[in-house]
């Protein structure tokens, strides 16, 4: 028995030397940084316009701190003093510090001297519950609450009061479409926004549940990753129809590490 011990004893603690040998030599896939032209800014959250220009930076840069993403490197100015909050660039003079504690992401944008909306208040966080069932709430830095609601296929973004902001369509584990809803004063719908994701591959998501990073918004809800986008806005006539005003596509194609994520960027 202790001649089967002397060499059981040494082939265990070999196995565990080897696999925390595989365990030390795995690299998380983590973005360093990810190119603008695969990010989608126009979230209805930091920003209430889609005012944005990129002639400065095209990319933007992640720093972590335990495998959580406590920086990034990249924002949005002003650049026009006549124009108020619109055209607004992207500049890596500004930078998002990330605080985590538990399910709650505090995201503040510095300097704190830009505002981007009406009532804005810079000095706030946007912040952000997500836990294993999803996005759950976001606290706008201008007091605004914004809660998700999940039925079937669909997640309702909904404000205090109840009413729907936006309704995102749900298949195979990614967001198909979503749509977004803007209301006059006697709350009937007068806009209607659409984005239509399209061309999803099937290969793991690097923003999944990432809901609080610059411009990955729409992406942070996949499993996988899309490719084409389609944007088309609807206003209200008279008659109570909706008639289309606006449209824009856009197609960014991207290639795959060794490990099949997406070459948005550069990884660890």
């Amino acid at each position: 028995m202790k001649s089967l011990l002397k060499i059981i004893i040494p082939f265990l603690l070999l196995v565990s030397c080897s696999n925390d040998d595989i365990s030390e030599n795995v690299q998380p896939n983590n973005l360093l940084d990810t190119k603008v032209k695969y990010l989608l800014f126009n979230d209805g959250i930091r920003f209430t316009d889609d005012h944005f220009v990129f002639f400065q930076l095209d990319s933007i840069v992640y720093e972590y701190q335990n495998q959580n993403i406590s920086k990034v490197i990249g924002g949005f100015i002003p650049f026009d003093p006549f124009s108020s909050f619109l055209n607004k660039t992207l500049t890596n003079n500004m930078y998002d510090s990330i605080i985590k504690l538990n399910e709650t992401y505090k995201v503040y944008t510095l300097p704190t001297s830009v505002p981007y909306y009406f009532a804005d208040n810079p000095d706030n966080p946007v912040e952000y519950i997500i836990n294993n069932q999803g996005i759950q709430q976001v606290t706008r830095r201008d007091g605004l609450i914004l809660n998700y609601e999940y039925e079937n296929n669909f997640i309702y973004e909904k404000n205090e009061s109840g009413l729907v902001l936006k309704k995102f369509y749900v298949e195979n584990n990614n967001i198909s479409k979503v749509e977004k809803f803007r209301y006059d004063l006697n709350l009937e719908v007068y806009n209607r926004t659409e984005i239509l994701f399209q061309e999803y591959d099937s290969n793991p998501n690097p923003f999944k549940g990432k809901h609080y990073l610059l411009g990955a918004f729409y992406r942070s809800f996949s499993e996988n990753n899309f490719s084409s986008y389609t944007i088309n806005s609807y206003n209200r006539l008279d008659d109570g129809t909706f008639q289309l005003y606006y449209t824009f596509e856009t197609t960014t194609s991207f290639g795959y590490n060794n490990d099949n994520y997406p070459l948005f960027g550069n990884y660890e």
